[in-house]
This record gives C-alpha cells, structure tokens and sequence, in this order.
C-alpha cells in the first residue's frame, strides 16, 4: 500500500489561496487521491467544508508570502 505524503495535518489552520487574508479554515481530513494534485478536506468556521487542491493552501496568509 502506497502512502500519500502528508504536508498538513489534521486539525491544522491554513489559509487558502483567492480568500481573504483573514479567513482561515482547520484541515478535517487528508484525502489519499492516486495522482495529482492530492486534496485536502477542510472546515470552516461558519460549517461550511471545502475540498482544496493542496496547491491552494499555505499555513501562512497568501499576502505575506507575497512582501
């Protein structure tokens, strides 16, 4: 059985690329895809769930990454 590598952890904030700085969401399960790009399921704080290319996701907001 092949492992997808992990690069969040369950549990973990992350900020998600095209949202608002501000707005951050908590990672609720890491989806073992074959191929790529691997997905993240993530909740946020208003109960609504996403499913994120892991592309998408930074554990720092998108703005400062970009100074």
């Amino acid at each position: 059985m092949r492992r997808t590598p992990t690069r969040y952890k369950k549990g973990q904030r992350v900020y998600v690329r095209g949202w608002d700085d501000v707005q951050s969401a908590r990672v609720t399960e890491i989806l073992a895809i074959n191929g790529w790009p691997y997905y993240e399921l993530l909740a946020c704080d208003d109960a609504s769930i996403w499913l994120v290319p892991r592309l998408h996701l930074s554990t720092r907001p998108f703005a400062l990454l970009h100074r």
